[in-house]
């Protein structure tokens, strides 16, 4: 049965958690590097404004992404805001870092593709696996909180369009893992709105749909549409960056992450609960585009 646009509208979630990445995944695709405090202001400005979750960086080997640095010292500068704040570790070292930080909540990543994989983590997607187990098992014995993003799982500039079947079954292999909470990641971004429900609903089949969200790059300005498609297919967590900062490094031609002001936005004029001042949150806008220029300057300057 055919169901109208209206009737979509009107089962799909009244209330959506938005989380920006622009710290982590923006921050690291630009040459200037901020100071610890800076990020962590950058991060609680953010939060202040009334966006319920922020990534405030990754747990990377310094000389591989100078821009992440210190994320230790960003995680403890922002005890107060601790149960929102989020970061990124890619192995077992990278975890054990993190907690001894402090931190309360982390992503782990796992790829769809095995060309992405190599470049991204260094390692094959069994590999990848194998390394989960036992990083699931010490956010769990921590206390903390985890959730899983999925790289390429739309479509990979090297392997093309990625099969459904093998995007259900890693999720399943995640759930299988202990992790409740996973992000479909459109690294690529080229995925199509029907293309976006489509596969939201082939991982609710093995993941329940309120532990689902989305992570959607816009190179063609498209994203508005497809994260407007994901929330009708009743998608609750929505990835986003200032001014669409950011992209994928292990890409030859990283392109933008969806703009986290648009999806803010769209929000609200669906009447969808954010959480969001929009006014707060452009000043935290401005201000740390003026952090950044200041950086940009300095850099530029020292060289």
């Amino acid at each position: 049965m055919s169901c109208t646009l209206r009737e979509l509208a009107n089962v799909a979630p009244r209330a959506v958690t938005l989380v920006d990445v622009s710290a982590r995944d923006g921050l690291q695709s630009v040459p200037a590097v901020l100071s610890p405090a800076e990020r962590a202001r950058w991060v609680a400005e953010v939060l202040d404004a009334g966006v319920p979750e922020a990534e405030a960086g990754s747990f990377v080997h310094p000389r591989r992404v100078p821009q992440m640095a210190k994320t230790g010292e960003v995680v403890r500068a922002l005890g107060d805001h601790a149960a929102r704040v989020w970061v990124l570790v890619p192995n077992l070292r990278g975890l054990g870092e993190a907690l001894a930080a402090g931190a309360r909540n982390v992503v782990c990543l796992l790829s769809a593709t095995q060309t992405h994989s190599r470049a991204n983590l260094g390692r094959p997607i069994e590999e990848v696996l194998r390394d989960l187990g036992p990083m699931a098992e010490a956010v769990a014995d921590a206390g903390a909180r985890m959730r899983l993003a999925l790289s390429m799982a739309w479509a990979d500039p090297v392997e093309g369009p990625v099969p459904e079947e093998r995007v259900v079954a890693l999720c399943r292999a995640a759930r299988d893992l202990g992790f409740s909470e996973l992000t479909l990641c459109d690294t690529l971004g080229g995925a199509s709105p029907v293309e976006v429900a489509a596969r939201v609903r082939a991982a609710a089949e093995v993941m329940p749909l309120e532990t689902l969200g989305v992570h959607l790059h816009d190179p063609s300005g498209t994203a508005g549409a497809a994260a407007f498609a994901a929330w009708l297919a009743g998608v609750r967590r929505f990835d986003g960056s200032l001014g669409g900062l950011g992209g994928c490094p292990a890409l030859d031609e990283p392109e933008g992450n969806q703009d986290l002001e648009e999806l803010a936005a769209l929000f609200q004029a669906l009447r969808v609960g954010t959480g969001v001042d929009g006014d707060r949150l452009a000043e935290a806008v401005r201000a740390n585009r003026a952090r950044l220029a200041r950086a940009e300057t300095l850099s530029t300057l020292g060289r």
